[in-house]
């Protein structure tokens, strides 16, 4: 496999998360998730999921640095989406009692 088939493999994974990402954070999902655990609502800014969506329709007019740049700056955007967010308290992710816990 040459660098340029690996790096597009790379992209297909990454954009395939990323869409996942982008469907469970639709503001109906993230608010169920958060009220089943314990969590401030999520309020993260979905203008990047555009961006997952015109790459997607883009994938085979680029080459495959150009590909794996944009999604690095897609994923750039959501990180900075996410970092206020963020704090020092919150390092610890909420469990989820299954049936029969207390």
């Amino acid at each position: 496999m040459n660098h340029g088939a690996l790096l597009r493999t790379l992209g297909d994974i990454s954009l395939d998360a990323l869409e996942v990402l982008a469907q469970s954070l639709t503001p109906w999902r993230a608010a169920e998730y958060c009220l089943r655990c314990g969590v401030p609502p999520l309020t993260i800014p979905t203008d990047w999921a555009t961006g997952v969506t015109a790459l997607r329709a883009q994938r085979d007019n680029v080459d495959a640095a150009e590909y794996v740049a944009r999604l690095l700056r897609i994923i750039d955007s959501l990180v900075d989406a996410v970092a206020p967010l963020y704090t020092p308290a919150a390092d610890v992710l909420p469990t989820v009692p299954t049936e029969g816990e207390p």
